[in-house]
């Protein structure tokens, strides 16, 4: 596997990806890379916010999980097994799991609203919220 880190940086959101074969070199690598990103976001009056910050391990469905602890700075980075990401829910397999249920409650919310206001409002009202 070849070793490589990616940031990805949209509006207010920064994203780094990094891949490692080596527990070890991968645990020092995200050193690095926070040692570094704290320090340019100090340099430009920013500050990672680590209520905010999650950490997501993909893997592949048939390879366990390994328990990484990510700490910087006297704060622990929280280990989740989703995320949004761009508006997007991925999960540590990268299914489209946790984003289809997301999505399905959401549009079952929206019928449920349509249905209720159809008889208060004219069909060009309803056409528009729609």
């Amino acid at each position: 596997m070849r070793e490589k880190s990616t940031s990805i940086l949209f509006a207010d959101d920064t994203s780094i990806l990094i891949s490692h074969s080596n527990l070890f070199d991968f645990k020092n690598e995200i050193k690095t890379i926070l040692n570094n990103l704290n320090e340019c976001f100090k340099n430009n009056l920013f500050s990672l916010n680590f209520s905010k910050t999650q950490f997501v391990n993909f893997t592949t469905r048939k390879t366990n999980q390994i328990e990484i602890i990510i700490d910087n700075n006297n704060n622990t980075i929280l280990t989740c097994s989703s995320t949004k990401f761009l508006g997007l829910t991925v999960d540590c397999t990268l299914s489209w799991r946790d984003h289809i249920d997301l999505v399905t409650k959401e549009l079952s919310t929206m019928c449920y609203l349509l249905r209720n206001i159809k008889p208060y409002l004219s069909r060009s009202i309803l056409k528009m919220i729609y």
